[in-house]
């Protein structure tokens, strides 16, 4: 039972000092800036709200799929297409 609270303790004390360190953003910028998508999944996922290998990279591989030669899917395919063929309507 102790054991069990300790080990509550220190992932409890690992996520505290996760969230406060945030120089890792400063990583990110690549002389443009930060995007807000970016920002939004580092900061989720630093925090361990999200894991890149099982949330973020089927995504964007879903994305990369549609999108192969790069020309931003929203100029080729209408947002009433992406809804149906995503599932999300």
């Amino acid at each position: 039972m102790i054991h069990v609270e300790v080990k509550k303790m220190k992932q409890l004390q690992a996520k505290l000092e996760r969230q406060q360190n945030l120089d890792f953003l400063a990583e990110l910028d690549k002389g443009d800036g930060v995007g807000e998508s970016d920002f939004i999944l580092a900061i989720l996922e630093h925090n361990g709200t999200l894991n890149r290998d099982r949330d973020i990279v089927p995504w964007r591989k879903k994305f990369q799929a549609m999108d192969p030669d790069r020309n931003r899917l929203y100029k080729e395919v209408s947002s009433t297409t992406f809804a149906s063929s995503s599932g999300l309507c």
